[in-house]
This record gives structure tokens, C-alpha cells and sequence, in this order.
């Protein structure tokens, strides 16, 4: 495979990388999730369904320029598990390529008698991998991963996603309160059927957290915390 890229669990339709000395971009996206597939074919982008956990078929071993990995890992379930699927997915990585990895913290960032039902979201997620038997304030350990893979110029950076009335940009605000309130929806059903003892809200609060998300996010606005680690395989 010439230039070619993988981008896991997200695929991109163009790049901002530079053009290639010889040949063009090839550009594989994955997920578990046919349905997040494009109906319409692209020019040198491939969908390949691949479950996070499963092994990553031996044809893409030392293939690509670039792994990238976003809101997967967990998926995987334990941070043992995350940290094996991450040196599943160095193997992918040619030699002087790179692996980026985006996570989030899963704590609001902001005080909570700023953003009530914004840290309510999140204790939902916290809840519900909790019962579940993970970690969900893994992201900060990931730098580490890489580091003790041998990976080089390992780098991280943290960056808040402005959502709703937060964004400058009109448009992406109203899209990133869209994704907000699915993920609230999914976490705080599954928080709704945890065990009293995990229960992070009395129900009362877990059936009027979509709707009352959105009206803060719409009229306050917040923020979503990223976390974005890199690292390059030697040569």
C-alpha cells in the first residue's frame, strides 16, 4: 500500500496532509457500525467493518502512515483492554509513521453551578462505566502507553470542544449540542438501569436531563474536554 491511512472509528472524506511525492492517499475508516457508512462510494477511501476488540487482520500490519484512533478505546472495556488494543494498533503503523489517539476526560470542566446538568451528563458516563468494571478517568494514562511501546516524540495536548452557545461558530454550536444530547440520552437510560448502589441521579433527574441539557447548552453553553496524544514508531 502506497501513503496509505487509517482512521478508526471516524473517517474523513479529505485530508490536510500533503500531497505524496509519488502516488495519492488511500484512507481506511472503520467501525463496528455499517450504518455510519456513507451510501456514496469516495475516490481512495475504503469502509471496513472491525470491532475494536477483534484482532486486526495481518494485511494492514506495518501499512499505514497514520492510525488514528477517536472515542474508541473504551469500547475495549478495561484499561488493561485499552492498552492492549492500543499495541494492536501500533503494529499498523509503518515504521516512521504516526498514531494519534483523541479520548476525553469525562469531568466537566467547568463549576457546576455553571453547567449543573452538564456535570450531571457526565456523572452518568462515570456511573455507567463504573458498574461496568472500567475506568472512565483512563485518558490521562494513554501518554504513557505510548511511551512505554517505545514510540518517540510522544506528545499530548488538551483542547475543549465549545458546544452550543459556548462555539463562536453558529453552525458547529448547534452540532455539538446534537451530539451532546445522544450521548446524554444513551448514558443516562443505561444510568436509569444501574444498580442503586451505581445510581448517580435519582430517576426524577435522569428523565428530564436530555431536555434540560438542551436548554443549558443552548442558553449557556459548554464545554467538552479532549485529549489528543501522538506518537511515532522509529524507524
Amino acid at each position: 500500500m502506497s501513503e496509505q491511512q487509517m482512521v478508526s472509528g471516524c473517517a474523513r472524506s479529505k485530508s490536510s496532509i500533503p500531497a505524496p511525492p509519488q502516488g495519492e492517499h488511500t484512507f481506511t475508516g472503520t467501525d463496528i457500525n455499517t450504518s455510519f457508512f456513507p451510501t456514496t462510494t469516495t475516490k481512495n477511501i475504503t469502509y471496513v467493518k472491525q470491532d475494536i476488540k477483534d484482532p486486526t487482520p495481518q494485511a494492514w500490519h506495518n501499512a499505514f502512515d497514520l492510525v488514528n484512533l477517536r472515542m474508541i478505546l473504551i469500547a475495549a472495556g478495561s484499561g488493561a483492554a485499552q492498552r492492549a488494543v492500543v499495541n494492536e494498533y501500533i503494529k499498523l503503523v509503518k515504521p516512521g509513521g504516526w498514531i494519534q489517539i483523541g479520548d476525553c476526560d469525562r469531568v466537566c470542566p467547568t463549576p457546576e453551578a455553571e453547567n449543573p446538568r452538564y456535570h450531571d451528563m457526565f456523572a452518568c458516563i462515570r456511573a455507567v462505566c463504573q458498574s461496568s468494571g472500567l475506568d472512565p478517568l483512563e485518558a490521562p494514562k494513554i501518554k504513557s502507553w505510548l511511551a512505554e511501546a517505545g514510540l518517540e516524540e510522544v506528545q499530548e495536548r488538551t483542547a475543549m470542544r465549545a458546544v452550543g452557545k459556548r462555539n463562536v461558530n453558529e453552525e458547529l454550536g448547534k452540532l455539538g449540542i446534537e451530539a451532546d444530547l445522544l450521548i446524554a440520552k444513551g448514558f443516562a437510560m443505561g444510568a436509569k438501569g444501574l444498580d442503586p448502589s451505581f445510581k448517580p441521579l435519582p430517576d426524577e433527574r435522569l428523565d428530564s436531563l436530555v431536555h434540560s441539557l438542551e436548554t443549558e447548552l443552548t442558553d449557556t453553553g459548554a464545554y467538552f474536554p479532549m485529549r489528543f496524544i501522538w506518537g511515532r514508531r522509529p524507524l
